[in-house]
């Protein structure tokens, strides 16, 4: 659970709005790039897909 909160958290610092940290004290946004994620939704599916099966069989062999 804790690969997939951070990695989630990480793709979505990708995107024009950002991540909020600290949320309810301070409503300031990081975000790394300008990559409109909706457009290679199904790229980045298989990319964040391949990665996780690759660790779990690292994990599980």
């Amino acid at each position: 659970m804790t690969v997939g909160y951070i990695s989630h958290l990480l793709l979505d610092m990708l995107n024009p709005t950002g991540v909020p940290i600290l949320y309810p004290y301070s409503k300031h946004r990081i975000s790394v790039a300008n990559i409109k994620t909706g457009k290679h939704e199904g790229i980045v599916s298989a990319i964040c897909n391949i990665i996780t099966i690759f660790c779990l069989i690292i994990l599980f062999s």
